[in-house]
């Protein structure tokens, strides 16, 4: 199981860094420009708020300034959005987790049905697939989609809601 869990971790890392740069992350500055990407702030100068393009361009000059204000504000590194520039995202750990329980407790034919039948995302099949390919390689004897008596009751629980 620690296998399967370290080459979970490696997933999460490598989508958490396919989406900071597929988001595009912009600095704000106080006065709620934005100031250039993420990362470029001048030396010396207190930690600018970052958003994702797309969000930063959503909100209002003001809301962008109240946000970047309270971050460079404050002493901590992280200090939590404004109510507004809160950055809603589905989560990635429970996709990530979704994405293990099906690539645990289905085989991969299973995995194509409910492909075929629009129940998941090409997302999750192919974060499905590559943790049973990375299973495979490490254990070539795993039964992959059968491997534990948890994965019967997370089959149970992804189907029931899929096609609910």
């Amino acid at each position: 199981m620690d296998a399967k869990v370290e080459i979970l971790r490696n997933y999460i890392k490598e989508n958490l860094r396919n989406w900071f740069k597929k988001e595009k992350w912009k600095r704000i500055d106080t006065q709620g420009n934005i100031a250039g990407d993420c990362g470029t702030m001048p030396k010396g100068k207190k930690t600018q708020r970052c958003l994702p393009a797309a969000k930063a361009r959503s909100l209002s000059k003001k809301q962008r300034a109240s946000t970047s204000r309270k971050k460079t504000a404050s002493s901590k590194q992280f200090v939590s959005n404004t109510k507004a520039a809160k950055v809603k995202k589905e989560s990635l750990m429970d996709t990530s987790i979704d994405t293990y329980k099906i690539a645990d407790s289905f085989t991969p034919e299973e995995i194509a049905k409910l492909k075929a039948d629009g129940k998941i995302s090409d997302e999750v099949v192919n974060g499905a697939l590559e943790l049973q390919r990375a299973w495979k390689k490490r254990h070539p004897s795993i039964d992959i989609g059968n491997s534990s008596m948890g994965s019967e009751l997370y089959k149970k629980q992804i189907l029931q809601k899929l096609y609910s």
